[in-house]
């Protein structure tokens, strides 16, 4: 297995290779919950995530990835906004809670890092393809 953040040094140049990869086994090995603020951290340039392994679609395990970190962190706040929403009123509360704990869930999710650059929805949504 190798890897390539790239390099130039004014005359040659070589692109980055299998970053994508690198980046899935890091994410492998990041809690669930961590993982949604290294998505603020990556390099939006598609010219450093072309080059990869043929083994396996390694930008699609990414974006599944980070999907699926989002959910869980939607999963969970929506589970505590049934049970608070439960207590108060019963099941129309648990409903309602259920359905403000996973906005706020998501929110959170979204934003909980990436306030320090100015669009970090933006390089999110390219990441997990919605934007």
């Amino acid at each position: 297995m190798s890897y390539s953040a790239g390099y130039t040094d004014g005359e040659q140049k070589q692109n980055p290779y299998n970053l994508s990869k690198l980046l899935y086994y890091i994410l492998m090995a990041t809690p669930t919950d961590k993982r949604l603020i290294l998505a603020d951290k990556l390099n939006s340039s598609e010219t450093n995530w072309r080059a990869n392994d043929r083994e396996k679609d390694y930008a699609a395990e990414v974006q599944k990835t980070f999907w699926e970190s989002l959910l869980d962190e939607i999963g969970e706040y929506a589970e505590k906004g049934a049970l608070i929403g439960g207590c108060a009123i019963g099941v129309p509360g648990m409903i309602v809670g259920g359905l403000v704990g996973a906005i706020v869930g998501g929110l959170k999710s979204l934003v909980t890092a990436p306030f320090k650059k100015q669009k970090p929805l933006d390089k999110l949504g390219k990441i997990l393809g919605i934007f």
